[in-house]
């Protein structure tokens, strides 16, 4: 489909001429036949404003008018300008085509018709460039006032998409600080009763254990009592420091935190030995996360230095799964047992508290991040942390990390 006609209609609507590459548009009976037959009647209003403007002002650009072309209904924004007894039209389906085609029509002496005899003038001039009525130069102004109009439409549409874009990042990071700060509720809730049970079943324990040992005589037996008496209150002991961290938790709103930062900062503050830590995490990464997520990273550092056996080294790297980031903590010690690769986020469970899995899980989930074991036994362990798509972005250029780590 063409991309414009010109045409040429009188006071009335009648069309006189058509320009010779558009008959085929409007069809060999285009010419004396009513302007209105090619104007559908959602249109109707518009055209009419549009020539009723262009009567009393002799220029006119309006919006797109609906024409049937070729039995189909195409909107052509339309210009037009009033000679002196008839109207010369422009339609093109956009404002960069309709410039092209003025461009294209006038300046390359192709004026779409002799208007000479329309207008009155002496047929003997040249009529081809119109010097009697000006054309060139009211429309070079116009086609200047288009090429004005478009690029300001342009500078304003880009500025408009970078704001839309500033605002969609703000509600994204307030919808997801709201969705933290709700889980975050939810949990503190639940820790309330649950920790409240706990402590109250191990003074139970404690309780029962000191009324043995104040009615029995000391003996061989005594010491066993003692040990398990000295267990319960740890435990309890624990459970208040596990409340204490716990609450601390959503606390603060969550920010995004750089990931190779976050690593080297916990690198410095966990009792490592001699184990080296490797962070290959690449520059620029950052996670939406709780501001203790610096907690994990430690709690993974200091529970591979602590019962990894053999350690020597745990390396932090990237992987991709999708639109996922993959934080991964691998080491090269003892590893994890099968059957206690999900025992270990539990509270109570491990060799110490089992508390800082427990901790750092919870911590993870408050936008969203899973982490889960998946190493070998005898090998070393492995943590992964999945990060969705909406909670990881780059900030920087980073270096690439191989899919195999």
């Amino acid at each position: 489909m063409s991309p414009g006609t010109v045409f040429v209609c009188d006071h009335n609507g009648i069309v006189l001429l058509v320009h010779r590459d558009d008959s085929r548009i409007f069809g060999a009976a285009g010419k004396n036949e009513h302007l209105s037959q090619y104007i559908t009647a959602n249109s109707g209003e518009v055209a009419t404003r549009f020539f009723s403007l262009l009567s009393y002002e002799g220029l006119s650009v309006c919006s797109p008018i609906e024409f049937v072309i070729n039995s189909t209904a195409q909107p052509l924004v339309c210009i037009g300008l009033r000679l002196r007894d008839c109207f010369l039209l422009f339609g093109a389906s956009s404002l960069p085509n309709l410039g092209t085609l003025i461009t294209g029509t006038l300046y390359s002496d192709e004026v779409p018709v002799d208007l000479a005899p329309i207008c009155g003038a002496d047929s003997s001039r040249n009529s081809s460039r119109l010097p009697d009525y000006q054309v060139y130069e009211d429309l070079t102004r116009l086609n200047n006032e288009l090429v004005d109009m478009s690029r300001e439409l342009t500078d304003a549409r880009v500025e408009i998409e970078m704001e839309a874009d500033e605002l969609n990042k703000e509600i994204q990071v307030r919808k997801q600080t709201e969705e933290a700060l709700s889980r975050t509720n939810k949990k503190l809730t639940l820790l309330s009763g649950i920790t409240r049970h706990d402590i109250n079943n191990q003074l139970t324990v404690l309780m029962g254990y000191l009324s043995i040992l104040e009615t029995k005589p000391p003996d061989s037996t005594s010491h066993d009592y003692f040990k398990k008496v000295k267990t319960a209150a740890e435990r309890i002991s624990a459970m208040i420091r596990f409340t204490k961290e716990y609450e601390e938790i959503g606390v603060l709103a969550p920010a995004w935190q750089n990931c190779r930062s976050l690593v080297d900062t916990a690198a410095t503050q966990a009792p490592l030995g001699k184990v080296i830590v490797k962070n290959d995490l690449a520059a620029g990464t950052e996670v939406f996360a709780d501001p203790l997520i610096v907690k994990v990273f430690y709690n993974l550092m200091d529970n591979a230095a602590r019962y990894g056996g053999k350690i020597t080294t745990i390396r932090f790297f990237f992987l991709r799964s999708g639109d996922d980031q993959i934080i991964v903590c691998e080491d090269d010690g003892d590893g994890v047992v099968r059957d206690e690769k999900e025992k270990i986020f539990e509270r109570g469970f491990g060799k110490n508290t089992g508390l800082g899995l427990a901790i750092s899980r919870e911590i993870l989930d408050i936008t969203g991040i899973s982490i889960k074991e998946t190493g070998e036994p005898g090998v070393g362990a492995r943590f992964e942390m999945v990060v969705p798509k909406r909670a990881w972005r780059m900030t920087e250029p980073g270096r690439r990390t191989g899919s195999n780590g």
